[in-house]
């Protein structure tokens, strides 16, 4: 079942409730826990049946991995020493945003809980929980048996938000490199946002095989890369980080950071590691404007990647953070004042629990909504970005924040 509340941990299934409403290749039922121990003591857990070397289920959900940035899940495989767990996301037109097959589970009979950290920022729209027995299913029906329990998707304990990354991974090139102009994969790009090039010039994600996956690859002849209006509503203290392998000692990565239609501006690039290679050459700056203050509270700005001077460059795993703007510090230290805004972040409509009455203002203090003696308040017109909701309960004033996706 799923369990929000209040932004913390999202419970997709516990199986100590309603069973969620699986698809898939096989079955999972409710059943009582067949082991509890330290790891897992619900009193009913799911029961998934090999059909085949490989099974998974399906279930719907609506994640904003920019808030949740880890996802676990304990699995109990009573007989398999082979078998590897799989947890899998999707975008709302099934895109595959992240595939994570575990380590085999070394010692069957009791629980495991595995653990994969979140590296994208699109909304999940479908998760799928697999298991590989790495064999053919057996003739004895009780050693197709796997059981799952408690997929908690966490939320972020850092003050830094990931608000954008873009890991460059070609999911049309799985096995190889591929080159074409980036508008024909508008929509695929792993940090959805549409990669551009001045004349829709070519690009080149190059394929490594090791933990790089796919890099951007620009050559001494390469077209500059521009990453457009990336949504940084309502956050301060924009950071940008990234990894980057270049030919020359002697050769830097060459990054521009635009606000809104402003002027673009360089920004610092000095490897961490000592050196611009995928093993030791990370960046990690604060972002400044052009007038050297950090970018803060803008709605939204654009990067720019450009070849090396002496030799290719490959760029990988550019991410973007960022704190909670100011005014929302503020009214969390005022808790007796402060309204809990659900669901959030919004796409459609928040609840407002009939208040008497309900006002939305940006973060320069206009007015963009206003509602009367409403149970729910349609926030769907609203452009994406950070909101302060203003209700009045029975004489009380209460104020919230809210992030409409």
């Amino acid at each position: 079942m799923l369990n929000v509340a209040n932004a913390q941990d999202i419970n997709v299934f516990d199986f100590d409730g309603v069973t969620p409403a699986f698809t898939g290749s096989d079955p999972v039922v409710s059943i009582a826990n067949p082991t509890t121990d330290g790891i897992n003591s619900s009193a009913n857990v799911g029961e998934l049946t090999h059909t085949g070397q490989y099974s998974d289920a399906n279930l719907s959900v609506d994640i904003d991995p920019r808030i949740y940035t880890s996802v676990e899940m304990m699995v109990y495989s009573p007989y398999s020493t082979t078998g590897k767990v799989t947890i899998a996301c999707f975008d709302a037109n099934g895109n595959q945003l992240d595939w994570y097959e575990s380590s085999a589970i070394a010692t069957p009979g009791v629980w495991t809980k595995v653990t994969r950290n979140i590296s994208f920022t699109k909304n999940i729209a479908r998760v799928l929980v697999g298991f590989n027995r790495n064999d053919a299913p057996s003739a004895t029906a009780n050693d197709n048996i796997v059981y799952y329990d408690n997929l908690v998707f966490k939320k972020s304990t850092s003050s830094f938000i990931t608000l954008y990354n873009e890991t460059f991974t070609a999911s049309w090139s799985q096995w190889g490199s591929w080159t074409g102009a980036p508008s024909t994969k508008a929509g695929s790009w792993f940090g959805g946002v549409n990669l551009e090039t001045a004349g829709d010039a070519v690009v080149t994600l190059d394929r490594w095989w090791d933990v790089q996956e796919h890099t951007l690859k620009l050559s001494t002849t390469s077209a500059d890369v521009i990453i457009p209006n990336i949504n940084v509503a309502g956050f301060d203290s924009l950071k940008l980080s990234f990894q980057a392998s270049v030919g020359g000692a002697a050769e830097n990565p060459i990054v521009a950071v635009e606000v809104g239609a402003g002027n673009w501006v360089s920004v610092t690039t000095i490897p961490s590691g000592g050196n611009w290679s995928f093993s030791g050459g990370t960046q990690d700056v604060l972002l400044k404007d052009d007038g050297g203050n950090p970018i803060s509270n803008v709605s939204a700005i654009s990067l720019r990647l450009s070849h090396a001077a002496g030799g290719d460059i490959f760029y990988d795993n550019v991410k973007i953070t960022g704190k909670v703007h100011s005014v929302y510090t503020s009214l969390s230290n005022k808790s007796k004042d402060v309204f809990s805004v659900y669901p959030n972040p919004a796409t459609n409509y928040i609840l407002t629990n009939n208040a008497q009455q309900v006002t939305i203002t940006d973060l320069n203090g206009r007015l963009v909504k206003e509602a009367f003696n409403a149970e729910k308040v349609d926030v769907s017109s609203l452009a994406k970005g950070a909101y302060i909701v203003k209700v009045n309960v029975d004489g009380a004033t209460k104020m919230g924040k809210l992030i409409k996706k």
